[in-house]
């Protein structure tokens, strides 16, 4: 609502503590030489934790936030952005893995669904596919190809500017048949389409593999170890990985028999230009592979492949990437303390200008389980060795705990670049307290949270998502002209507790987990004042204060913010009235499956939007007020604390 308050007296709502105002001692100022001429006013604002908003300042809060709502239904999300049209197209496992669903968006969070960019060519006609094909090649194609019977699911789609073409690497399993043969066995693969459009038709590539992206003529391919083999055509009958050339290899990887991969992902070095694909070497336990190729996987391990170019594997640099539980690849002992199953899969790889490190991300667990997360490795090269970061160090991208019934299963994830933002869009269960009594096409949903990059306690930038979200969250930046703010603020405090670290405050971590090696900041039990100072004066359009992970030290509300700006040449003190936290929303006493065990979920804020922009902002004063004992609340309150503060502002 619109809140329009009458002035306060300021000195009834700010500390009596006369500290100084720095990031190493805490103590709020009264900034009483500030207020000596200041003119004061009330600020109009909208609480956007409340339920009774109006539709107009609905329309406003939408301008620049989102909501994970579980409607946008796929899964194995990839995304391109295409600078023709200024979409992002987002391609994901559907209907039952007949298809990938295709979507566009300007802004990344409002999508609108399209035609299936991919389809097996048995549910194909002609007519979708005219404009690439004639009706010969497609009745060649229909005939053909070896995935025209079974499932596809996870495309990796990449975009090369010298082919114009769009290149979607999936994978694809030839049958569906419960008893074990040699053709089930070598089904679980990877093929290439591409598409001189974001949004299909996709058509699988044939041609000839030889090192020069397709071009007759060549004869030879010179891998990275200095052998030469044969040039190679590959047709709608052939999987586009074919492990059976590691026989005559002596490469990273030991030819051990057959594999089965799936999760393709491919990358460009954005430091040395080369191309790569990583993929999975998918778990086989439940495949008596003996008879086939005399080698059994009882796990799903991370590879990673350098490309000549997007249609020729160097199979001399196949390299195994990761393994479950396990630090490092060359680790003899798994890691005590690990909770990844016996998945790792759904791979993907981004490079972090500052600290030149390579990152890999990759989801642990089963896609069927709750526990199914994105964790991440380092490494100083593309295909390693990486070391994990543990999920006590800020290892865990993004997850979920056991006891949620708002969020389950997310994983499987690709990551957007936005402007200087990172986002991860990944996919959850839809039903998260019974996944399998949904039906396969409605199964999993997509979600979108920002990743910030935190500095842990080994010194090593790691990849926090504060999500998966549940209530508003920031739009991309790019197409809303603002952004957080808060870490470009002196923060001081009235209250803290020993050991506390102000850094917490506006770190852009949200704690999500318990023990996950990111923090909050903790206050004492009575009270708590933030006050932010920005050297360079700033814009203000809101604040959002992200609340406790542990219910117990959750805030109740926020009392007020006050904003000291100029304008006009004057000096102004704006103050707000209360912002609300919902409790009633993000607090739950009697859950839906009929417990009656409270759940409190994590990540939520008090925030506040201002109707008009506040120029030229110096000082941003945020009073938190501590929740009450209360009989008809099965948690005590033991204290006060904040996970993240965001400044919304330009």
């Amino acid at each position: 609502i619109f809140a329009c308050f009458g002035c306060k007296n300021n000195q009834n709502n700010t500390s009596t503590n006369t500290s100084s105002s720095n990031t190493s001692q805490s103590g709020v100022s009264s900034s009483s030489s500030f207020q000596e001429s200041v003119i004061q006013e009330n600020l109009d604002y909208i609480d956007i934790s409340l339920d009774t908003l109006t539709s107009l300042e609905q329309q406003e809060v939408d301008k620049l936030f989102y909501q994970n709502d579980l409607t946008m239904v796929s899964a194995d999300p990839a995304c391109v952005y295409c600078k023709d049209d200024g979409y992002f197209y987002l391609y994901g496992t559907g209907d039952g893995g007949q298809n990938f669903n295709c979507y566009k968006s300007t802004n990344l969070t409002s999508w609108e669904k399209l035609d299936n960019a991919f389809t097996q060519a048995k549910n194909l006609t002609y007519s979708q596919v005219e404009s690439v094909l004639s009706q010969e090649e497609f009745d060649t194609y229909q005939a053909n190809t070896w995935v025209k019977y079974g499932y596809t699911w996870a495309p990796g789609v990449i975009y090369d500017k010298d082919l114009d073409l769009y290149l979607m690497y999936f994978s694809a399993m030839y049958t569906t048949e419960e008893t074990v043969t040699k053709e089930t066995l070598i089904s679980y693969q990877i093929s290439l389409a591409t598409s001189k459009t974001p949004n299909g038709p996709f058509i699988q590539w044939t041609g000839k593999v030889n090192g020069q992206n397709g071009k007759s003529g060549v004869e030879n391919i010179t891998y990275a170890n200095g052998q030469t083999v044969p040039a190679y055509e590959l047709g709608y009958q052939d999987r586009f990985l074919d492990f059976e050339k590691l026989k005559d290899i002596n490469g990273n990887y030991p030819y051990e028999g057959y594999m089965q991969v799936i999760d393709a992902e491919p990358f460009v070095d954005p430091v040395t230009g080369d191309k790569y694909l990583f993929f999975t070497r998918d778990i086989t336990e439940h495949h008596d592979l003996n008879e086939y190729s005399g080698k059994y996987y009882s796990e799903s391990c991370s590879m990673g492949i350098k490309m000549i170019d997007w249609f020729t594997p160097d199979y001399s640099t196949l390299t195994l990437l990761t393994r479950p539980n396990y630090t490092k690849v060359s680790d003899t002992s798994k890691d005590p303390y690990s909770q990844e199953g016996k998945y790792n899969e759904g791979q993907y790889v981004v490079y972090n200008e500052q600290n030149d490190l390579y990152y890999l991300t990759y989801s642990c667990n089963a896609t069927t389980e709750r526990t199914y997360k994105v964790n991440q490795a380092w490494s100083k090269n593309p295909l390693g060795p990486y070391t994990k970061v543990s999920d006590q160090k800020g290892g865990n991208v993004i997850g979920t705990d056991l006891e949620w019934i708002h969020r389950a299963g997310t994983g499987h994830h690709v990551l957007t670049k936005v402007g200087n933002e990172l986002f991860i869009i990944y996919h959850m269960h839809k039903n998260p307290i019974n996944y399998a009594s949904e039906n396969w096409k409605s199964r999993r949903v997509i979600g979108i949270d920002k990743i910030s990059w935190v500095e842990n306690e080994d010194n090593i930038l790691v990849m926090s998502s504060g999500g998966p979200s549940y209530d508003y969250r920031l739009r991309p930046s790019l197409f809303t002209g603002y952004s957080n703010l808060a870490s470009l603020a002196t923060v001081a405090v009235s209250q803290q507790k020993a050991n506390a670290q102000l850094k917490y405050l506006t770190d852009g971590a949200i704690q999500m987990k318990v023990r996950e090696g990111l923090y909050e900041f903790d206050a004492n039990r009575d009270t708590l004042e933030v006050e932010l100072t920005f050297n360079t004066p700033i814009t203000l359009k809101g604040v959002m204060a992200f609340n406790s992970y542990f219910v117990e030290t959750a805030f109740d509300s926020i009392r007020y913010i006050q904003v000291e700006y100029t304008k006009n040449n004057g000096k102004y003190l704006g103050t707000t009235g209360a912002v609300s936290f919902n409790w009633d929303k993000y607090y739950y006493n009697n859950l839906p499956d009929g417990s009656d065990i409270p759940l409190y979920i994590p990540g939520c804020s008090s925030s506040a939007i201002f109707k008009n922009e506040i120029p030229s902002v110096t000082k941003i004063k945020i009073n938190f007020k501590r929740q009450a004992i209360k009989n008809d609340k099965p948690h005590v309150p033991t204290g006060l604390s904040v996970s993240d503060i965001c400044v919304i502002g330009k």
